[in-house]
């Protein structure tokens, strides 16, 4: 008997993050052509990306992600946007996050405001970059308030948002530092940074 597609998925994500990824690959091989599971797309773009039990091939797994974008999988559209902005592709990219962005998701909110200042003649507008920087921020997202704390430190909020920086910045140090490595525990794959 075979199994469901949920039970298929799981067993081949244990193989996968146990590092057999030569078992994971065929079922997650025949999860995709039986156009059954973005997550196996999620994950066959991560083994080619990387080379985990395949030879890297970047095409192969810039596809895999778009496969599973299109199936809506977040963190597939994520690796996707980071694969276009290495490329230079700044629009792309910037489509992704934008639709990550809108869903609450702090990362690629504070993503749009790192591609904004990479590509600065990027076809998004600097006001809405800079609402995303903040509510990345809200989240408590590290290295968003790690840039609104430089802005206070260099008095772009005015001097009495820098005097109160300056007297925080231990506190909020700490309170950042937490932040960011809480994100290390993220089970989401995701292949760069």
């Amino acid at each position: 008997m075979k199994l469901d597609v949920n039970d298929r998925l799981v067993k081949s994500y244990e193989m996968y993050t146990g590092g057999n990824y030569a078992g994971a690959l065929p079922e997650l091989l025949e999860l995709v052509n039986e156009d059954k599971s973005g997550y196996a797309a999620l994950y066959l773009g991560a083994m080619y990306y990387l080379g985990k039990g395949v030879a890297a091939d970047r095409q192969l797994a810039e596809n895999y992600f778009k496969d599973a974008s299109e199936k809506g999988i977040q963190s597939a559209k994520s690796n996707l946007a980071m694969i276009y902005e290495s490329k230079g592709a700044a629009d792309k990219a910037a489509e992704l996050y934008l639709s990550i962005a809108n869903t609450g998701e702090a990362q690629a909110m504070y993503k749009l405001f790192v591609l904004k200042n990479k590509f600065p003649s990027l076809s998004i507008d600097t006001e809405t970059v800079e609402k995303f920087l903040s509510a990345a921020a809200e989240k408590k997202y590290g290295m968003a308030l790690l840039e609104i704390q430089k802005r206070e430190l260099s008095g772009r909020y005015g001097v009495v948002r820098k005097v109160k920086a300056v007297a925080l910045y231990p506190i909020r140090t700490l309170a950042i530092l937490k932040a960011i490595s809480s994100r290390v525990s993220d089970k989401n794959i995701e292949i760069v940074n």
